[in-house]
């Protein structure tokens, strides 16, 4: 997993970091409460845009929201050879963003392609760090931030302040994996 976070960051300048509150995990029934996205450069820390959005009512993205996604991405050229996307769980978070913008859009307008997984990430420098035989691959985002030995890991779970603690999560992991 290192190796292929190595090979896909060092191709690309920037990372998306998103964050989606939902009302429950049921990619087909639950709805979208809460959008979240900061891209960062990823060698400097420098924040280069962010959006964030709250649904009141039926937590659907619509049209408006998907049109200030896509020129958000294009006037910052986020895309497929500048960018990955990172998430607390890729699988969840890539599901739910595609009922925001559809792969066929993604697809269209060059989105980028990979979804790396900070749990995953945060496992394997802890598994690194401690010569550990097994990682610990089921811990949660909050054990993640004690872990990563971040001070503070309150708002975890809520919108751009998980947003954050990601970004936060990426350069700690970043920190030990080159010690």
């Amino acid at each position: 997993m290192i190796i292929q976070h190595e090979n896909i960051c060092q191709k690309q300048k920037y990372g998306i970091f998103v964050k989606i509150e939902t009302s429950g995990l049921d990619y087909i029934n639950d709805r979208i409460t809460e959008l979240a996205i900061k891209a960062v450069n990823l060698k400097t820390g420098e924040e280069l845009t962010s959006f964030n959005t709250v649904y009141e009512d039926e937590g659907m993205a619509g049209t408006e929201t998907t049109e200030k996604i896509i020129q958000l991405f294009k006037k910052n050229k986020l895309n497929h050879s500048s960018a990955c996307f990172f998430a607390y769980s890729n699988n969840f978070t890539s599901t739910f963003f595609s009922r925001i913008i559809s792969p066929k859009n993604q697809s269209e307008h060059n989105f980028p392609k990979h979804w790396l997984d900070i749990r995953t990430l945060c496992s394997t420098a802890l598994f690194v760090a401690n010569a550990e035989s097994t990682p610990r691959w089921h811990i949660r985002s909050q054990q993640f931030s004690k872990k990563a030995l971040l001070n503070d890991f309150s708002g975890v779970d809520s919108g751009m302040k998980g947003v954050d603690t990601l970004i936060r999560l990426y350069y700690e992991v970043q920190s030990r994996l080159r010690q």
